[in-house]
């Protein structure tokens, strides 16, 4: 996982002097998207959030506009303890196979297969 600085995502921010002083040392989240996202990378987003969420691990959720790919969102979470933890193993998870959830892949993100379509 990478550091946030919001140098990083300046041109995105109007005032981001309040969110480096409260998040200083803070790490961006392994799942991000942006409008140019696909299905796996979308899905893998959601359920990282799902994840965090459930876990009730301390993390924000930042979302920019961008000129050039239409938005970006992002996690960041603190470099230590519960969430920390669980994005690791996110991390470890998506080096041996491409999704977190394949229950939420197919059923929310994957195309429809019913053949019915055609008759």
């Amino acid at each position: 996982m990478k550091p946030f600085s919001t140098q990083q995502v300046h041109f995105m921010l109007y005032d981001h002097s309040l969110l480096e002083k409260e998040k200083a040392g803070w790490l961006i989240a392994p799942c991000t998207i942006s409008a140019l996202s696909d299905e796996v990378e979308n899905c893998n987003f959601d359920e990282q959030l799902n994840r965090l969420r459930q876990a009730q691990a301390d993390h924000q959720l930042l979302n920019f506009g961008h000129w050039a790919v239409g938005f970006v969102k992002i996690v960041i979470i603190p470099p230590t303890g519960k969430a920390y933890d669980l994005c690791k193993a996110i991390e470890n998870a998506l080096e041996d196979y491409p999704l977190l959830n394949d229950m939420l892949y197919h059923s929310d993100y994957c195309p429809d297969d019913d053949d019915s379509s055609n008759d």
